[in-house]
This record gives C-alpha cells, sequence and structure tokens, in this order.
C-alpha cells in the first residue's frame, strides 16, 4: 500500500467516481434490448434527475427514438425525438402539471400494440404532480412542504403521496393498459422499494390505509380540512386508493433495478481501498435525523478506527425535521457533516487527520446548490457558531463562510447519498 498523505482532494475524487459509476451511459448497456419486446411500437417515459441520460444512452443503443422526458433544472436539455420538460423539485410546481398532462395524453393513445418503457430516477414524485380530482396544485405543493419538514422518511412521504394523486400508486399502469410496461429503474431509495421509487406510477401499493393515517396524524396534516375530506371521500369509495398487487394490470409490468446506492458505495471503496485500509461498515446505515446520524458515526468511527490510515463508506438517506420558525438554509448530508465535525473537534483529541465528505449523489442537498459538504480536522471551527446554525438549520451559510461545501451541479444521475469517513 503506497503511503499517501490523507488530504480532501483524495476523498473527494473517490466521491466523484463514485458517481461517475452510476451514469446511465455507465450503466445501461446492449442487454436492455433483451428486456423489451421487439413486436411493439415502443413509446417512452423518462423521468427522474437521470431522465435526460437515460434517453440519450437508450437513443444511442437503438432502442427507442420517441416519448417524454421529465426533469429538473439542473440536468435538463433537449433530447431530439422527445418533449422535455423542466419541473420543480423538491417542491412541484405548474410546469410540472403541464407535463403530467402531456403524460397522460400519450397514455390515452397506447394500445395493445403499443409497450411502454420507463425509465426511471429519483426525483419523479416531485417532478411529475398528478394532483387527484379535488385536489389542487397548491393543496399538493402545501401537502409536499409539510411532509419534507416533518422528518419522516422517504417511504412514508411516498405513501401519503400516492394517496393523493391520480397518477402514482400504480395508476399510470392502469392508465397504459393493455400496453406492456418494462420499468428501467435507477434506485435512490433504500431497499429500492418499487412503491416509493416515483411513489411506484407502475408499481402496486403494500401501504394499508390505517398506516398512513398515522402518518396524517403524526404531520398534523389530518387537521387541513383539504385532507380530512380527501380521507373521507376514499372512506366512502375505496375505489379510489391505490392498486393493490392482485391488480391484472401487474402482470403486464416488468421491473428491472439498474443501478442503486450500493453502485456508488462500492465504486468509493475500490477507489480509495488502493491507498488505505477499509473499515466494514455494513451494519451502519445513514438514516433518521441527519444531526443524530452525524454524532453516532463519530462515535462509531472513533470506536472502529485502525492505526494505520483508513477510511469507510456508508449510503443511505436521512432526514431532518424543520422548525419553521427557526430554519434557515441547509440540508441533509451539510447538517450530518457539520454534526459530524463538531463531536470529532469536542471528542476526539488525537493527532490525527480525519475528513468526512456527506453529499447527494444528485448534486443537489436539499433546496440549495450544494451536493453536500466536506470537513477535516484541518479546518478551523468556530464551536459556538457552528453549534447555532445546527440548532437553527442554517448549516449552507456556515459552510459557504467557511468554505466546506461540495459542489458539484447537476449530475444525470440520483443513486441516494453517500458519506466517507477517512482517518490518517
Amino acid at each position: 500500500m503506497a503511503d499517501v498523505i490523507l488530504n480532501d482532494q483524495e476523498v473527494k475524487s473517490a466521491f466523484l467516481k463514485a458517481i461517475s459509476a452510476g451514469k446511465p451511459e455507465k450503466i445501461l448497456t446492449e442487454k436492455i434490448k433483451k428486456l423489451i419486446p421487439e413486436n411493439k411500437i415502443l413509446k417512452i417515459l423518462a423521468l427522474g434527475k437521470a431522465a435526460s441520460s437515460m434517453a440519450e444512452t437508450i437513443i444511442k443503443l437503438q432502442i427507442g427514438f420517441e416519448g417524454i422526458i421529465i426533469t429538473n433544472e439542473e440536468n435538463f436539455r433537449e433530447v431530439s425525438g422527445f418533449k422535455c420538460f423542466a419541473t420543480g423539485h423538491p417542491i412541484p410546481d405548474a410546469r410540472g402539471l403541464e407535463a403530467t398532462q402531456n403524460v397522460e395524453l400519450m397514455l390515452e393513445n397506447l394500445n395493445e400494440n403499443n409497450h411502454l418503457l420507463l425509465l426511471l430516477s429519483g426525483g419523479g414524485s416531485s417532478l411529475m404532480p398528478a394532483p387527484c380530482e379535488g385536489i389542487t396544485l397548491e393543496q399538493k405543493i402545501f401537502l409536499n412542504e409539510r411532509l419534507l419538514e416533518s422528518g419522516v422518511d422517504i417511504n412514508q412521504v411516498n405513501a401519503v403521496r400516492r394517496l393523493f394523486s391520480r397518477l402514482k400508486g400504480g395508476r399510470l399502469a392502469e392508465r397504459a393498459y393493455p400496453a406492456g410496461i418494462t420499468q428501467i429503474i435507477f434506485s435512490d431509495v433504500m431497499g429500492d422499494n418499487l412503491e416509493t421509487i416515483a411513489s411506484g406510477i407502475a408499481a402496486p401499493d403494500p401501504i394499508q390505509l390505517n398506516k398512513v393515517y398515522k402518518i396524517l396524524y403524526k404531520t398534523n396534516l389530518m387537521q387541513e380540512k383539504f385532507v380530512s375530506r380527501h380521507i373521507e371521500k376514499i372512506i366512502n369509495n375505496p375505489g379510489i386508493l391505490p392498486l393493490k398487487k392482485e391488480n391484472k394490470i401487474f402482470h403486464n409490468v416488468k421491473n428491472y433495478i439498474a443501478a442503486n446506492n450500493d453502485t456508488c458505495v462500492k465504486q468509493a471503496k475500490k477507489t480509495l481501498e488502493k491507498k488505505m485500509s477499509y473499515i466494514n461498515s455494513s451494519s451502519l446505515k445513514l438514516e433518521g435525523e441527519a444531526s443524530k446520524m452525524g454524532n453516532k458515526l463519530a462515535k462509531w468511527f472513533i470506536k472502529n478506527v485502525q492505526k494505520d490510515r483508513c477510511f469507510t463508506v456508508a449510503g443511505g438517506e436521512t432526514t431532518v425535521t424543520l422548525n419553521l420558525s427557526t430554519s434557515g438554509k441547509g440540508g441533509r448530508s451539510q447538517e450530518l457533516a457539520l454534526s459530524y465535525a463538531l463531536y470529532m473537534k469536542q471528542n476526539f483529541n488525537q493527532k490525527r487527520d480525519w475528513i468526512i465528505l456527506s453529499a447527494g449523489t444528485d448534486g443537489r442537498d436539499g433546496p440549495t446548490d450544494a451536493a453536500g459538504a466536506m470537513i477535516s480536522s484541518h479546518h478551523k471551527l468556530d464551536i459556538n457558531q457552528a453549534r447555532k446554525s445546527l440548532g437553527n438549520h442554517d448549516s449552507y451559510n456556515f459552510l459557504l463562510r467557511n468554505n466546506m461545501l461540495v459542489k458539484t451541479g447537476g449530475t444525470n444521475t440520483n443513486l441516494g447519498d453517500i458519506v466517507i469517513l477517512a482517518m490518517g
């Protein structure tokens, strides 16, 4: 093992290579042709932050040449043969509603001679809003904001989204029927739960209604009149619920996970283990409140650190519970990194270099222009100011002032978050 001094560029390079490994042009190959029937007229819906790259790769492989692309602004570009839309994320907007209407028009024209290729990646739930009858876009936006601020995980967020949508929870597949569907998925969801990726537009909903009630009460959404009215409507007409696995339409749907968070984690590990010892972190999952997870990771690394230069990589997705009266600007990866650094500065007194990089593979952490943050033992940290920033959920501004942000721009993929911990 080469004697390389621990430095931040080494760690950042591993993160960038991890992102690159999860890009559609690296993942999608000629093998996909075998997943799609040859005797059908193919239509394509590419939805999510990797949508443009996925569609471009499908064209390059000469699999399909027309359809609709819906993605976020950072990854938007015109693709020949496709209707292309840049819409709102993480909060849906009117542009997304227009894109949805175009999708519905395409679905109406499908028949048994067609086959729908769904190219799905993270972000689809917000990018293609489809409020159900009686729910306005403004109400859907409010619902989204409240859920994202509440601290509940993405599985719970999307369980509620499915209840208030006319396309999520398998309903898009229902609209496409009798056309068959092939889903090629870049999953940003831990466990690759099909019902959670883009809120399961072509997947059955396994969540019972009483569990969704609990989420609505937990987030105080049941107090909203439009929510309680919609729930009453569902009780009186259970036929409008998301579809269950017994529905015959799902016999027409085939699903393939092309890449996920583990794709990126493995590449980061492969890059760094050439230079330092790897500490197995398979027991670690990035989940729960971001700032608490930062503390947990610091304690774990201190306990498991080796004598020589070492590192570990973990993947997942944490949450942030906002207090609207004090919330500033930031994201879950930034909060995790700052809380980790605070703990290390206060509790790890050994004279060893350490680095944390915590960032999203999509290049955007929360409503900011940063992927996340990278902090090392060499950074001077104003403890009091850092604590205050964490308490006010204003990590972005603190990290910006101290030159600790990681900015990549749009990455054309979205495979969850990565944390790299290294020790010199």
